[in-house]
């Protein structure tokens, strides 16, 4: 299964998720699926996979200050902004798995599904 058709079925089968992508650690685009795009149904404007770049970079930076703590791997990143809530997964030490949340999204369901095709994304990679 590509990752597309991946990313995909997660955006459709959770009410509220307005895309998924995949972003390699130096924050570039490897794929995304959304129901029109990321922006639209949540008014945003620009270029959304931006969102990869800065997303990544808070990654580093938590696993700075984790590495200090000894707190082990950052696995999972939620940030919430007015209009969109912004999930990111690692799946593996080079793959992150994000998805964008409406405000009236299922977080939930969105942070199971996303754990449910981790395995399936692995062995796309």
């Amino acid at each position: 299964m590509s990752f597309e058709v991946l990313l995909k079925k997660i955006v459709s089968e959770c009410p509220g998720v307005l895309g998924a992508a995949l972003v390699g650690e130096d924050g570039l685009l490897i794929s995304q699926a959304g129901a029109g795009g990321w922006g639209e149904e949540a008014n945003l404007s620009g270029d959304m996979s931006m969102l990869g770049v800065e997303i990544v970079r808070a990654f580093r930076t938590l696993a700075q200050t984790s590495r200090e703590i000894e707190g082990g791997s950052a696995m999972e990143l939620m940030i919430r902004l007015e209009k969109i809530t912004l999930i990111a997964s690692r799946i593996d030490n080079e793959v992150l798995l994000i998805l964008g949340v409406a405000p009236d999204g299922n977080l939930g369901k969105a942070r199971y599904l996303m754990r449910r095709e981790n395995w399936a994304i692995l062995q796309e990679i």
